[in-house]
């Protein structure tokens, strides 16, 4: 888990710009009702498909992540705020 972590944060900083296959994980997406296994395509920082292993393409160039039954949901975010008093910031 901490592999497939630590290659999302990769993905999202820029640091390779190959798409990213998580394979092998627990596909969790509320909008769509889907709690399943299955894979989570990743490009250009964000998520292109996600579903089936079978009926989710691939590309060819991928770095391909095995999640070993890991969670994989999208919606996690960082929601710190910082509020000032008016007119003091």
């Amino acid at each position: 888990m901490r592999e497939a972590a630590s290659n999302t944060l990769l993905a999202q900083r820029g640091g390779d710009d190959r798409p990213v296959v998580f394979t092998n994980a627990r596909v969790i997406d509320p909008s769509r009702d889907l709690d399943a296994a299955g894979v989570v395509v990743v490009a250009d920082r964000r998520i292109i498909a996600a579903g089936p292993d079978a009926r989710t393409a691939r590309p060819a160039d991928a770095e391909i992540v095995d999640c070993r039954g890991a969670i994989v949901a999208p919606g996690i975010v960082d929601m710190r705020v910082f509020v000032g008093e008016p007119g003091a910031e």
